[in-house]
């Protein structure tokens, strides 16, 4: 039978200073989600420069947000057949990897067969 699991989905915020409450808040769930969990949606951070078609970037949020993943020991379950998520529509475009789906060691072993498209 089926293991429970947990579930997050979030919606980050735009200001750099609610970005850094976003994170905290994400690492207190935690606590208090143990065992496997997946947590997805809109975070509005990037992780790595090529989720950006431009070099405008702010490598501190990116570091803080790599450091939540890290810290947290997250995998992110990779999305077939885009590379960018968002588009804010002017010409030339910026397009962005800003939706992303995360879960932990132990949702990927019960979930292995799982493909996000």
């Amino acid at each position: 039978h089926a293991r429970p699991w947990w579930m997050s989905v979030v919606y980050g915020p735009q200001e750099d200073e609610e970005k850094i409450a976003f994170l905290q808040e994400i690492r207190d769930i935690r606590a208090d989600c143990p065992g496997p969990w997946m947590l997805c949606g809109d975070f509005n951070l990037i992780l790595r420069d090529e989720d950006k078609n431009n070099g405008n970037l702010n490598r501190r949020m990116m570091g803080r947000f790599r450091r939540l993943v890290n810290d947290l020991a997250l995998k992110e379950v990779y999305l077939n057949g885009r590379r960018f998520t968002w588009s804010n529509e002017q010409t030339p475009p910026t397009l962005v990897h800003l939706d992303r789906v995360f879960c932990t060691v132990d949702w990927e072993d019960a979930h292995g067969d799982c493909h996000l498209r």
